[in-house]
C-alpha cells in the first residue's frame, strides 16, 4: 500500500511541472480559439493518471519521472533505530509513509463524499422538474442551466428563460452532449480527488472548466454563422452564476469568469486553415512531448552507496546493514 503513495507522489510532482507547461502553452495562445488549450489538458489528465509512459529522446520532461523511488525508501529503512540492548526498532520512514497514506485516503474520503453528496441533494431538487422537450427538463429551484447525469444525461433549465436565451442555451447544453463535457469534467474531478493536495491541479481544474466552456461558446457561435455574438454575450451576463462551486465535475452553463468568456465571444475570427493546421501540429507535438518520458541515465547517489540505472537497491547495501548491526552489539 505504501508504494501507491509513492507512485501518486511521483505522478503529482511530474503533473506540476506538465501542468506549468500548458498554462505558458495556454497564456501564448490565449488569442486563439479555446479548443486548442482545451485538448491540451489531456496530457495533464494522462500524467495524473497513468504511473508509467514509454521513454523517448524527444520528451519534454526534464528530469526522471520516478522523482521518489521506492527503493530508495527501504533503504532509508534499513537504518532503523538503535535501542539498548542491541535491538533495531522502527522505521522512520516507513512510519511517514504510513501517516501520509492515511491522510491521503481521508482526503479522497471526502472529495467523493462532497461529490456524492452534491449530486445526491441536486438530483432531490430536480424531483419537480418538468419535461419540456427531448431530454430538456425545466425546474424553479435552479438558476442556470446545466447538463446532469452521464450515460443518459438531461439538459435542466430555469423556468423564468425567454425564448431567445432557451434557443442559445439549449445549444451550448447539446454541444456539451456532443462532445461529452459531462464525462470529461466528471472524469477531471475523480481525478482532482486524488490528487486534492497539490494545488496546480486544483488549478489546472479551474482553467479546465473554463476552457471547456469558451471552447464550447466558440463551438456554439460557429454553428449559429458567429452572427449573434452580442445576444450570446447577454445571455452568459443575465445568466452567470453568483458563485461558481465544484461540485462533482457537473458542467454548467454559467461556470468559468464571465467577463472573460464575453471578452473571448466578441473577439472571436474565423482562423484560416494554414493556421489552424500549425496550430494543431504544435498541440500534437507539445503533448506527445510531454507525454512520454525523458530516457533515463546514470546513477543516483546516496549516503549508503550508489543506485543502478533501475533505481535498485545500493550497490554496498549488505555491508551497510552488516555494519549497523554490529554496531549496536
Amino acid at each position: 500500500m505504501n508504494n501507491i503513495l509513492i507512485t501518486i507522489l511521483n505522478m503529482s510532482l511530474t503533473g506540476v511541472f506538465v501542468i506549468t507547461v500548458i498554462c505558458a502553452a495556454r497564456f501564448a495562445l490565449k488569442k486563439f480559439p479555446k479548443i486548442i488549450s482545451y485538448c491540451l489538458w489531456g496530457v495533464v489528465g494522462f500524467r495524473l493518471v497513468f504511473p508509467f509512459s514509454i521513454e523517448s529522446a524527444w520528451s519534454l520532461i526534464p528530469f526522471n519521472a520516478q522523482i521518489i523511488s521506492s527503493d530508495m525508501a527501504m533503504s532509508q529503512a534499513l537504518q532503523g533505530v538503535p535501542l539498548v540492548g542491541g535491538a533495531v526498532y522502527g522505521d522512520p520512514v516507513q512510519l511517514w509513509i504510513t501517516i501520509g497514506l492515511s491522510v491521503w485516503l481521508l482526503g479522497v474520503a471526502v472529495m467523493l463524499l462532497y461529490g456524492v453528496l452534491s449530486y445526491v441533494i441536486l438530483r432531490r431538487k430536480l424531483k419537480g422538474a418538468v419535461h419540456a422537450g427531448t431530454n430538456i427538463y425545466e425546474a424553479q429551484m435552479i438558476k442556470t442551466p446545466f447538463v446532469f447525469g452521464i450515460f443518459s444525461p438531461k439538459i435542466f433549465l430555469p423556468d423564468n428563460l425567454t425564448a431567445g436565451e432557451r434557443k442559445y442555451i439549449v445549444l451550448h447544453e447539446q454541444t456539451h452532449i456532443k462532445r461529452r463535457d459531462h464525462v470529461i469534467k466528471c472524469a477531471a474531478y475523480l481525478i482532482l480527488c486524488v490528487h486534492w493536495f497539490n494545488p496546480l491541479v486544483w488549478l489546472a481544474f479551474v482553467l479546465m472548466s473554463m476552457d471547456m466552456e469558451m471552447s464550447c461558446d466558440e463551438s456554439v457561435l460557429k454553428e449559429l454563422g458567429g452572427e449573434p455574438k452580442r445576444e450570446y454575450s447577454m445571455v452568459l451576463l443575465s445568466l452567470a452564476s453568483e458563485r461558481r462551486v465544484i461540485n462533482g465535475g457537473i458542467p454548467a452553463f454559467g461556470d468559468g469568469n464571465i467577463k472573460a468568456r464575453i471578452s473571448n465571444v466578441l473577439r472571436l475570427k474565423k482562423q484560416s486553415r494554414a493556421v489552424s493546421c500549425v496550430l494543431m501540429a504544435l498541440v500534437v507535438a507539445l503533448s506527445l512531448g510531454l507525454a512520454v518520458n525523458s530516457i533515463a541515465v546514470g546513477y543516483i547517489s546516496s549516503e549508503f552507496g550508489q543506485y543502478d540505472d533501475a533505481g535498485g537497491m545500493p550497490t554496498d547495501a549488505s555491508d551497510f546493514v552488516f555494519e549497523r548491526w554490529q554496531c549496536c552489539d
